[in-house]
């Protein structure tokens, strides 16, 4: 027994020292690119973004996000080759910090800004592709949300992270920069599962609760099994309690809300093909680029592969999403929303 309890502790001490020397290198190569004054102000609502060669998808995520409430973003580029940090550099609120190190480490470089800026701030976390939307989102913006969050005493929003597509082959979804994605992929899959999961929490070395949901297209198009649908895209930041999951899946620290999000995926339109063969290739991904391996190998056996099926669904709005089941509004999210309209 005694043993035992030493050993533990051993292994609690080593993995904490190797976390804390893989932070340390991780924040030595972030770079800021700007010399923008980054203000304290605890009405902001604070966005977190990784990318690299998004410049494709970068002005609609911009233009979404700040119209719908964000004040400031903190960008973190790895090693783009395109014109995303010019893109990102011609907004003011926008504060673009680059590293060239590995992808394998993105999740330190998250948890590295929101200690550092998203500290007692409500924030999002987002990929490019990425569009956050709730219950009620095309009327009121992201921050009165966070405002009815607030009230409520919840401090994150779980999200169904739902990919979208078109009734066309991969390639010929032609999108230019600006656009809304959903005039080019409006299509979805209506069904998913969800289990309860238990997740580790190496901040605090713990183990954690978690719902998580699977499924979706990509289990029916690509065979990927093990892919988490789930997204904390909207919490209010804790460094002394809240942790967030790689690829902000799962948080631990955070009282959620009753309702639910859902977060649109636009990771299929006509740059997918060339991009999932070069990440196959480079091998930064989770697992040695598993996943992007899958991706290539379908696309490779079939340029004209359509993820559209017979039971596909055409977005309309964010109440077919609650009919669905896809997404959760709750008595007080809808009173809220009636008495701000």
């Amino acid at each position: 027994m005694l043993l035992t309890s030493i050993k533990s502790k051993l292994r609690f001490i080593r993995n904490k020292l190797k976390r804390k020397i893989s932070f340390g290198i991780s924040a030595s190569k972030l770079r800021k690119l700007d010399d923008r004054v980054i203000k304290n102000s605890c009405g902001e609502l604070r966005l977190f973004v990784m990318a690299r060669n998004e410049s494709l998808r970068l002005p609609y995520f911009f233009d979404y996000y700040f119209g719908k409430g964000v004040d400031r973003v903190f960008f973190i580029d790895n090693g783009s080759t395109d014109n995303s940090i010019e893109i990102a550099l011609s907004y003011d609120n926008v504060h673009v910090f680059q590293t060239k190190e590995s992808f394998k480490n993105y999740s330190n470089w998250m948890e590295i800004l929101l200690d550092r800026y998203g500290n007692g701030y409500w924030c999002i976390a987002a990929d490019v592709d990425e569009i956050l939307t709730f219950p009620y989102y095309e009327s009121i913006s992201i921050k009165q949300f966070c405002q009815f969050l607030e009230q409520e005493g919840d401090a994150a929003l779980q999200c169904l992270f739902l990919d979208m597509y078109s009734d066309k082959p991969i390639s010929n979804n032609t999108y230019k920069p600006g656009e809304n994605p959903l005039d080019v992929c409006p299509f979805f899959d209506p069904s998913y599962g969800e289990e309860n999961k238990i997740w580790m929490n190496p901040k605090h070395q713990k183990k954690f609760n978690c719902t998580r949901f699977f499924g979706n297209m990509r289990q029916r198009v690509f065979g990927l099994d093990n892919i988490s649908l789930s997204k904390i895209s909207l919490f209010k930041y804790d460094k002394a309690k809240v942790f967030a999951g790689r690829g902000m899946h799962a948080m631990d620290g955070v009282k959620f809300s009753p309702a639910r999000g859902v977060t649109m995926h636009f990771k299929y339109l006509q740059d997918f093909n060339s991009r999932v063969v070069s990440e196959a290739v480079r091998g930064e991904h989770e697992g040695n680029a598993i996943d992007y391996k899958s991706y290539a190998k379908k696309v490779e056996e079939d340029a004209d592969l359509n993820c559209y099926f017979e039971d596909s669904v055409k977005f309309t709005n964010s109440a077919k999403l609650i009919e669905l089941g896809l997404m959760k509004s709750s008595v007080a999210l809808d009173e809220f929303v009636k008495q701000h309209n």
